[in-house]
């Protein structure tokens, strides 16, 4: 089931009704909601059911077993069997394909025949996701961040809750845990806020990421021959505006999605954590990260960056530590070369950035002192750029294109083989980019305000600045609009489903 459908909407209203009527009963009310998630997940597909719930009964134990050993190497001993076990299950169902297909490339340039035994598996929706969650409760059980739970049903619907299960965010045991463990209460200040924050990423995914991905994306990344792609007048230009639709695309499409996942949990009074936070006005690449995927950004950094040295161990350590931190990023997000030459990418810009300032406290200081807005402008276009070519690394459907595409960027004058025909799709392209931009930013605008102002005010609903009516008449010619003009059907997948 899809976020922005008619039937999730149908489900979530569904959901709510179930969660008012079961406030009395607090066990019950756990139980209905679980069952919910279940039946969510495995509108995809029931047999994917098997998988999340043997990771959810292996780490409910473990976790409880770790906390029973005193000794440490035991308590370690333990813990590896549920790190070793799920990167396992992620192995095997996402690259164990990309591997076999990786080492017959590679034993083909030695001069050696290799026939690779494919299994062709259907990937189980947000397994990266699901996987690194709950691996994560285990390992903080492990550090005393927090106590094994003794209620399987609790960690169950820690591990599957539906709002945040396919595409996350990823959240921690210590936040969510919590908050699912009392009781929901369906209050009409939360939904009004979830509803208005739904708006608001429906808006992002229909207005915004599918035209773009529609009208200019599919429109130059879908063609094989390059030649063919950039036959435009501008030559690479055309591809830099693809390459700028597609970042505007992941980002409402990825974003819109977190917003809806809020949205959907608000309404159930749990507050789930911020996963973006304004990413393109980074004035360098390590704010990008600081606002950009946050959810997984820190979990790299907690328990895989940190657990590694961090910075503590010297700073050609400190160097490496990041680059390997990221090339893992890179290959969590697919199993594609391209996906590691993304994380590459962004590995080696945070080198040279980390070597350029390096300290946080220096860079914080050289932030703090860059007054001129003119040069905070150029840093925040600077780091635009390098975040786009990122994309189309991330973008491209195989490594044996980056060379030739990457040229290509650097062609940016006058193609003196364009025809008519081609000079007309050219504009086509970046006429619908600056429509979708303009369209969809004031879409944007007008759901943002309405959702900040429920949040700001809260229970009290009259000081919206709106009478309810008028709130209502205004919501609802939103929803019409997004209905009609964007794409609410099972044909416009999220991006990060395929994660």
């Amino acid at each position: 089931m899809l976020f922005c459908t008619y039937p999730f909407f149908v489900f979530l209203a569904l959901v709510l009704v179930a969660i008012r009527l079961t406030e009395r009963a607090p066990r019950v009310q756990k139980l209905v909601l679980l069952a919910a998630s279940n039946w969510f997940y495995g509108y995809w597909d029931w047999r994917f059911l098997g998988l999340i719930w043997l990771t959810t009964v292996m780490d409910w134990g473990v976790a409880l077993l770790v906390e029973r050993q005193s000794v440490v190497s035991r308590r370690k001993l333990v813990l590896s069997v549920s790190i070793v076990v799920n990167l396992a299950i992620l192995g095997f169902f996402k690259y164990f394909d990309f591997f076999q297909l990786s080492a017959e490339r590679v034993l083909e340039t030695w001069g050696i025949a290799y026939e690779p035994w494919l299994l062709k598996l259907v990937l189980p929706v947000g397994i990266s996701f699901y996987v690194f969650q709950s691996m994560s409760y285990v390992v903080d059980v492990y550090r005393g961040d927090m106590k094994a739970s003794r209620s399987f049903f609790d960690f169950a619907l820690f591990v599957m809750y539906f709002p945040q299960l396919v595409a996350g965010p990823i959240e921690r045991a210590p936040h969510l845990m919590p908050q699912l463990a009392g009781v929901r209460r369906v209050r009409s200040s939360n939904v009004l806020s979830g509803m208005l924050l739904i708006l608001l990423g429906c808006v992002k995914k229909a207005l915004v990421a599918d035209v773009l991905g529609r009208t200019v994306v599919t429109a130059v990344y879908e063609r094989g021959d390059i030649t063919a792609a950039f036959a435009g007048p501008a030559g690479g230009a055309h591809l830099w505006l693809a390459t700028i639709a597609f970042g505007l695309q992941i980002y409402g499409d990825f974003s819109g999605y977190c917003d809806v996942a809020r949205g959907a949990s608000r309404c159930l009074g749990v507050e789930l954590v911020e996963n973006f936070e304004a990413p393109y006005f980074a004035s360098n690449i390590t704010d990008f990260w600081r606002r950009w995927h946050i959810s997984l950004s820190t979990w790299f950094r907690d328990y895989l960056y940190i657990p590694l040295g961090g910075n503590r161990a010297g700073r050609g350590r400190t160097l490496f530590n990041l680059a390997l931190t990221m090339l893992l990023c890179g290959l969590w997000h697919g199993a594609s070369w391209t996906f590691v030459a993304w994380g590459a990418w962004h590995g080696g810009l945070l080198l040279v950035h980390r070597v350029m300032v390096g300290s946080e406290r220096r860079a914080r200081a050289a932030f703090a002192t860059a007054s001129n807005k003119l040069v905070f402008l150029l840093k925040v276009a600077g780091t635009f750029v390098l975040v786009t070519y990122g994309w189309m690394l991330f973008r491209l459907k195989s490594d044996d294109l980056i060379v030739p595409w990457t040229r290509m960027l650097f062609e940016l004058g006058p193609n003196a083989t364009a025809t008519p025909r081609d000079v007309a799709e050219y504009w086509t392209v970046a006429a619908a980019l600056a429509r979708t931009v303009l369209v969809g930013g004031a879409f944007l605008w007008v759901a943002h305000w309405l959702q900040h102002r429920a949040e700001r005010h809260g229970e009290q609903i009259e000081d919206l600045g709106l009478r309810p009516a008028t709130l209502g008449v205004v919501c609802g010619l939103l929803v019409v609009l997004v209905v009609v003009l964007g794409t609410l059907d099972e044909r416009s997948p999220f991006i990060y489903f395929q994660f």
